[in-house]
């Protein structure tokens, strides 16, 4: 028998697809942008060849089964967000600049410190997350959808038996 301990109620995301870098508007107008994509500890993953200081991350709104449950403004710019990872990381030669803004908070808050409103079980689906972008020096806004899976972690002991 095996224990293991969680030391805090968590969320947490599984990306259930890839953006496509084709239908994404933003992409076109920003190369630059590598991808946008969702973590499983709940947070947003920004990566990009360059960062634009002109652009800002201003809200994300989760939906679960086609309903509005939530709203979090955010009004940053992708340059201020926190770093992720090393803070030096290359892929062919080039400097790869990563930011993250974490959800975890928020979604303690919009779900429910202890998963009371809507009992998530194992990996529940149905849940989008909207992130809107906006370009200061054009006023130009960019919407990105991310469909996901979500699963809720108490905080406590688990016993388990692993399967061999």
């Amino acid at each position: 028998m095996c224990v293991r301990y969680t030391d805090k109620n968590s969320y947490n995301i599984q990306n259930q697809k890839k953006e496509n870098r084709e239908k994404e508007d933003i992409f076109k107008e920003y190369s630059e942008i590598r991808s946008i994509n969702l973590l499983y500890g709940a947070s947003i993953l920004f990566e990009l060849s360059e960062i634009k200081k002109n652009l800002i991350l201003e809200k994300v709104e989760l939906f679960y089964k086609n309903k509005n449950i939530g709203k979090i403004e955010i009004n940053k710019r992708i340059i201020d967000l926190e770093d992720f990872g090393t803070k030096e990381f290359y892929e062919n030669g080039k400097r790869i600049f990563r930011k993250e803004f974490s959800l975890e908070k928020n979604l303690l808050k919009i779900l429910g410190e202890n998963d009371e409103k809507y009992n998530i079980g194992y990996l529940e689906d149905d849940f989008v997350l909207i992130i809107y972008l906006k370009d200061l020096d054009t006023d130009k806004k960019f919407i990105i959808k991310k469909e996901f899976s979500l699963s809720f972690e108490k905080k406590g002991y688990d016993f388990f038996i692993p399967s061999i």
